[in-house]
């Protein structure tokens, strides 16, 4: 996804009502939904929250997933790759496999290991 999305009210700012489109792995959809600033809490491996206000994510009370878009964390941090080379690695990623994945975040300053569920389609799920 090319977003944050959350239908977790309480965790806004100032919303505003907007027409939007979202790109995910299904396709796009267009939908009147709300637009805002996101507090989002990310634990690292040693239990350490760390908030940040990330504005211009959107909310929508009718869909039952929330989802990290990693290009819009990274462009939030302002550490993306500036190269051409493609072995250069953004500050902001998630390394997945079939099992497990690795979310860097901020400039690579903070880190997360976590376990994919194995019920369901075993896609990456922090809570």
């Amino acid at each position: 996804a090319d977003c944050i999305i959350s239908h977790v009210r309480d965790l806004f700012e100032d919303l505003t009502p907007v027409e939007v489109t979202i790109a995910t792995a299904n396709g796009t959809e267009v939908r009147t939904r709300y637009t805002g600033t996101f507090n989002l809490h990310l634990p690292d491996d040693s239990g350490t929250i760390h908030s940040y206000k990330i504005p211009d994510t959107v909310y929508d009370p009718y869909t039952h997933y929330n989802i990290l878009g990693i290009a819009k964390l990274s462009k939030f941090f302002g550490d993306s790759a500036s190269s051409n080379d493609p072995w250069d690695k953004d500050g902001t990623r998630a390394e997945s496999g079939g099992t497990r994945t690795h979310l860097l975040w901020d400039h690579g300053q903070h880190q997360l290991h976590f376990l994919h569920p194995t019920d369901g389609p075993g896609l990456p799920i922090l809570h």
